[in-house]
């Protein structure tokens, strides 16, 4: 799964760099981001309740 979040999110990188960044297009990508870390959140949540130790958050 780790994978493939980190697939997304370099996905997510080029698009960006490829895009004119404005105002509007900057809160899309922070609002991206933090959706993104909501649910990563909920799986590192899920993960301690079935008592497994989550991987190490790299940022």
């Amino acid at each position: 799964m780790v994978m493939l979040l980190n697939q997304f999110y370099d996905s997510l990188k080029e698009t960006i760099q490829k895009i004119n960044l404005t105002e509007q297009t900057m809160m899309g990508f922070y609002a991206t981001l933090d959706h993104i870390t909501h649910h990563r959140g909920q799986a590192v949540f899920y993960l301690r309740a079935q008592h497994i130790a989550p991987p190490e958050y790299m940022y």
